[in-house]
């Protein structure tokens, strides 16, 4: 009886560590509020395995970004949504890194979280973070950015020397604690709606997608 048991025990401890190990490994930047909290929440709900990487890892520090690399490339997918106010190219510098490593595992997939707001020029500028009132937290630099991390991916993507799977992503303006300094009257983005489409980005066999979407 004793050994029966222990046999089920077994059999359970088994099936779960092969459920586990058939799971999608994805990591992911900018995790803890907004859009990266909404994707990590909708991809545990639908099994996948995720590791989380926010503000104590910030990307502007090169040795953030290998280290960033060093724990997710034995991932299976690479989400870029980390976007850096102060070090605005640090998002695309973050990309490069993740090409550095997976440019010839055709099993590996990035997706890069770009912004429909590359299309439009905005004159907002927010102010500094506490310790740095008098430092312009966002500007022009964003949309700019947005527009360069489409680019790239899309020169990426026809470069035949690289294998991996790229997505980019562009959704429009997104109820963010970033966003509400744009104040009232703007129809925004839920971060729940953004996380969708990237549940099905990652769940198509399209190689390169390229999605802009917004609420109509």
């Amino acid at each position: 009886m004793l050994l029966e048991a222990q046999s089920k025990t077994s059999t359970a401890t088994h099936l779960k560590d092969l459920v586990y190990n058939n799971m999608k490994q994805v990591s992911i930047t900018g995790s803890a509020n907004g859009i990266g909290k909404a994707i990590v929440d909708l991809l545990l709900l639908n099994n996948y395995n995720v590791l989380q990487f926010d503000i104590e890892h910030d990307i502007s520090k090169p040795e953030n970004r290998q280290h960033i690399v060093e724990q997710s490339k034995d991932c299976d997918v690479f989400i870029n949504n980390a976007w850096d106010a102060v070090e605005t190219a640090s998002q695309l510098q973050m990309y490069y890194d993740m090409i550095d490593e997976w440019h010839d595992d055709k099993d590996k997939h990035i997706l890069n979280m770009g912004s429909l707001m590359k299309y439009k020029a905005i004159d907002v500028t927010f102010a500094g973070p506490p310790a740095d009132t008098d430092k312009p937290l966002y500007s022009n630099a964003y949309r700019i950015t947005k527009k360069e991390l489409h680019k790239q991916t899309i020169l990426k993507h026809l470069d035949l020397s690289i294998l991996c799977k790229m997505t980019i992503l562009q959704p429009g303006f997104t109820e963010t604690d970033f966003t509400t300094e744009f104040g009232e009257g703007i129809v925004m983005m839920k971060p729940a709606q953004v996380a969708r489409q990237v549940l099905n980005a990652l769940e198509s066999d399209v190689h390169i997608i390229e999605s802009s979407f917004k609420i109509r």
